[in-house]
């Protein structure tokens, strides 16, 4: 199905962990009072996660796997001033930026495996409670 019929709703947790066949567009969660959103392996769907930047969100997944790599785009330019404590966005391939946007985070978990286009000196982390 679409996650379209998660449009308007007023959901402050979605997992939707796995949901391999999902299809749709990120959109839908645009302006949503969502604090933890897990996209794991939803490898069919699809959008700009510049989408997700107005969502309180405390905890997101968007990781895909070894053989089924996310296909989100944006920059993780989106993140800045977010609250998020863990951040996972392990075989997103398609995101681009550098990581000092996660300068001054409060982040307690974060995985970049396999996010090739990202840039930036890794100093950033310095300090954090990784």
């Amino acid at each position: 199905g679409d996650i379209e019929v998660f449009k308007n709703m007023e959901l402050t947790s979605l997992n939707l962990f796995y949901c391999e066949k999902l299809t749709g567009d990120i959109e839908v969660f645009k302006g949503m009072e969502l604090t933890s959103l897990n996209l794991y392996n939803c490898d069919r769907l699809t959008g700009d996660i510049e989408s997700l930047k107005d969502c309180p969100l405390q905890v997101l997944n968007l990781a895909g796997n070894y053989s089924n790599p996310t296909k989100f785009t944006g920059n993780i330019e989106a993140f800045k001033g977010m609250q998020i404590k863990e951040l996972n966005l392990m075989q997103c391939y398609e995101l681009k930026g550098n990581i000092e946007v996660f300068k001054g985070m409060d982040l307690t978990s974060l995985n970049l495996l396999y996010c090739f286009e990202l840039t930036g000196d890794i100093a950033v982390f310095k300090g954090m409670e990784l």
